[in-house]
């Protein structure tokens, strides 16, 4: 898609309205409500990118920082007819740019292992592959509903 562009969503406000909005499109990946409560609080305190289509944020990164070297995709969610329009892409490219200019040297991300039989997060995990992500460890292995894992990839070769 060759209008989208990303930014940097400024206030808290607009970080949880666009988070929100994105979860209530997504019942089949973020139907915990506790949860999407959670994720909709702490993104308004996160630096957060929106992409942008048309006037519309149509999907939207939160990213946190561990340390001085770890930058952590916090939530990232994309409302459904932009499915494979390369949102995801152009959100994380986005967020590897910026971690890697603000020094970060590793980028994480946590999300279903693959013990979960759910294909959604079969999706995701392929998807973060693809963006160079690799598994690191997995933990809650013995949740039968929500096994994680966490995935990295490594911002630059040169340190």
């Amino acid at each position: 898609m060759q209008d989208v562009t990303v930014r940097m969503l400024t206030t808290p406000a607009e970080r949880s309205h666009a988070c929100a909005r994105i979860i209530e499109a997504l019942p089949d990946w973020l139907g915990q409500p506790d949860a999407n409560r959670a994720y909709i609080a702490a993104v308004a305190n996160c630096e957060t990118f929106g992409a942008e289509h048309a006037g519309e944020i149509v999907g939207a990164l939160a990213l946190r920082s561990f340390f001085t070297h770890t930058a952590d995709i916090y939530w990232l969610g994309i409302l459904p007819d932009y499915h494979r329009c390369r949102i995801g892409t152009h959100l994380v490219t986005g967020a590897i740019e910026h971690a890697t200019c603000a020094g970060h040297r590793w980028m994480v991300v946590e999300t279903l292992s693959p013990r979960s039989a759910d294909e959604h997060y079969a999706r995701t995990r392929r998807f973060y592959e693809a963006m160079g992500f690799e598994p690191l460890l997995e933990h809650r292995a013995d949740d039968p509903v929500n096994p994680m894992m966490w995935m990295i990839k490594p911002l630059s070769q040169i340190w």
